[in-house]
C-alpha cells in the first residue's frame, strides 16, 4: 500500500491529477485503437493503484472512484465497439476485393470472347467483300446483257420507233459512215473519248420529217435510261448535224427511265421510246 498524503487536499489533488491523466489516456486510446491492448494494460495498472487508494479513504471517496471506474468501463466498451467496427470494415473490404477479383476475371473472359468474335466478324467481312466483288461483276454482266437486249429490241423496231417520233424511216446509217464522221471530228480537234463514244453509237437513223425533208436521229439504248444516255444522244446528234448539214435529233430507248432523264425528255432534249418487255429478244 502507498503511504497516505498528510491532508485531504493533497489527497484530492492527487486523485484529480490521476483522474485527468486517466481521461487523457482514454482519449489517446480512442485515437489509437491499434495499440489499445497495450494501453489498456497500463490503464488496468492505474485502476488497481486507484483501487488501492480508494480502500484507504472514506466511503464518499470510494463512491467517487466507483463512478470513475464505471466511466472507464464505458470508455472500454466504446473502444471495443470501435475495434469490432474496424474488423467489420476490414472483412467488408476483403469481401469487396473478392467480388472485384471475380468481376475482373469475368471481364477478362468477356474480352477474350469479344476478341474472338471480332476475328470472326473480320472473317465474315472479308467473305462479304469477296461476295460483293462477285456480285458487282454479276451486276456489270447483267447490265451488259440487259443493254444488249435493249439494243436488239431497237434494231428490230426501227420503223416503229421512227414513226413514234413522227418520222418516216428510210435506212440505218452504215457503221463505215459513222467512222468517217468520227475521223472528221478528230480532224476538228474533238476529244478522243468523245470520238470513241460516237463510234460506238447504238443507232443512227436516216429519216424523213413531217415535211418529207431528210434528217437524222441519233438513238442511245439502255435497259434503264439515265442522263448519260441523253448526253451521248445529244452529242451524237450535234456531230451529225455539223457533218451532214441536215437536221439531227437526239433520242433514247429503254424499258425504264430514271427520273432525271425523264425530266430532260420532258424538256425536249431528246425523244423517248419506251421498249416493251415483250420486245426484248436476243439477236
Amino acid at each position: 500500500m502507498t503511504t497516505q498524503p498528510e491532508n485531504n487536499e493533497d489527497e484530492l489533488d492527487i486523485v484529480r491529477d490521476m483522474r485527468n491523466r486517466l481521461l487523457e489516456f482514454i482519449e489517446s486510446s480512442e485515437r489509437a485503437a491499434e495499440t489499445r491492448e497495450e494501453n489498456f494494460g497500463r490503464l488496468r495498472d492505474l485502476i488497481n493503484t486507484v483501487d488501492d487508494k480508494v480502500d484507504a479513504h472514506s466511503d464518499a471517496r470510494r463512491v467517487e472512484f466507483d463512478a470513475l471506474h464505471e466511466f472507464i468501463k464505458e470508455v472500454d466498451a466504446k473502444v471495443d465497439a470501435q475495434g469490432r467496427f474496424i474488423d467489420a470494415v476490414s472483412n467488408t473490404s476483403e469481401a469487396t476485393e473478392t467480388v472485384l477479383n471475380t468481376v475482373n476475371r469475368g471481364l477478362a473472359e468477356w474480352m477474350t470472347k469479344l476478341e474472338s468474335f471480332e476475328g470472326k466478324v473480320d472473317s465474315l467481312q472479308h467473305k462479304f467483300g469477296t461476295m460483293e466483288t462477285k456480285f458487282d461483276g454479276i451486276r456489270d454482266d447483267l447490265a451488259l446483257v440487259k443493254g444488249g437486249h435493249a439494243r436488239n429490241a431497237m434494231v428490230h423496231n426501227l420503223p416503229r420507233i421512227a414513226d413514234e417520233f413522227g418520222f418516216e424511216f428510210i435506212s440505218e446509217m452504215p457503221q463505215a459512215t459513222v467512222i468517217e464522221f468520227a475521223k472528221m471530228a478528230k480532224a476538228l480537234g474533238e476529244e478522243e473519248s468523245q470520238i470513241a463514244s460516237f463510234k460506238n453509237a447504238d443507232m443512227v437513223m436516216h429519216v424523213l420529217d413531217s415535211n418529207k425533208q431528210p434528217a437524222y436521229v441519233a438513238v442511245e439504248a439502255s435497259f434503264t435510261v439515265d442522263s448519260s444516255d441523253i448526253v451521248r444522244a445529244v452529242r451524237n446528234a450535234g456531230y451529225l448535224s455539223r457533218f451532214t448539214g441536215l437536221p439531227a435529233f437526239a433520242a433514247v430507248a429503254g424499258v425504264a427511265v430514271m427520273p432525271e432523264a425523264q425530266t430532260e425528255v420532258d424538256s425536249g432534249k431528246a425523244f423517248l421510246y419506251k421498249i416493251k418487255p415483250g420486245e426484248l429478244q436476243s439477236e
